[in-house]
């Protein structure tokens, strides 16, 4: 998402201040999953990245390694070299004015989300130009698999098992409408980690609310990580 200075600013006061309730107290408590059961052999793992810039954060996937079975829409995107996968507001995930008002409803108020996907072929450090963090995470074909299903089932789907647009942005692509609501405790970062936990992964969701936050679980994960201006 974009990052408007006085919308950042306010935006990042309200997180702040409430995540530090959070994680003093007010969160639901998670179970820390155990170490990963299944070993990684050499030449059996399969890499994939999480991603922050600015207001986004998501998880990059390589087309060729998703299989149509975990993931059906996979298809429609193979002509990529990688997916980027996030989760957001509906209404502020990629509003064009910089709107204060925007930015306090989504944070404070529980508000349907999408799951947006942009296909791309460059290295990921290059996608949104700016400061940008990458973390590279090795997988198991077993947790790649259930991470890849965790995903496919967080879109919301018709009675055909079609996704559905997104009626905000018709006129964009790749905008559909997602399971869950985007409040000040379940934000993007949040939603990544959660994916990471429930595919097997010894992180804990619970506090994770801004990219530094993000960050910092995802310091537990073997993997090297990279910022904008390193060398890849």
């Amino acid at each position: 998402m974009k990052s408007g200075n006085l919308t950042y600013r306010l935006f990042m006061i309200l997180i702040f201040s409430f995540s530090f309730k959070l994680t003093t107290g007010f969160g639901v408590a998670f179970k820390q999953s155990d170490s990963k059961s299944e070993k990684i052999n050499a030449g059996e793992s399969i890499e994939f990245f999480v991603l922050q810039a600015g207001w986004h954060t998501g998880i990059v996937l390589r087309t060729k390694d998703v299989s149509p079975e975990d993931w059906p829409e996979v298809v429609n995107y193979l002509r990529y070299t990688f997916v980027d996968i996030g989760w957001g507001d509906e209404h502020f995930y990629q509003d064009e004015e910089d709107s204060p008002a925007l930015a306090v409803r989504a944070a404070l108020f529980p508000t349907s989300s999408v799951i947006h996907i942009v296909p791309f072929n460059v290295h990921p450090l290059k996608l949104y130009g700016g400061e940008t963090f990458l973390k590279r995470i090795e997988a198991t074909p077993t947790e790649f698999s259930s991470l890849c299903r965790i995903i496919s089932s967080g879109f919301e789907r018709d009675e055909k098992g079609n996704l559905i647009e997104s009626n905000i942005y018709k006129a964009s692509t790749n905008y559909f409408k997602a399971k869950g609501k985007y409040h000040i405790f379940n934000t993007c970062n949040t939603w990544v980690v959660r994916c990471l936990k429930e595919a097997g992964y010894n992180v804990n969701p619970n506090g994770v609310i801004t990219q530094h936050q993000l960050i910092k679980a995802l310091e537990k994960l073997p993997g090297k990580a990279w910022e904008s201006n390193n060398e890849w």
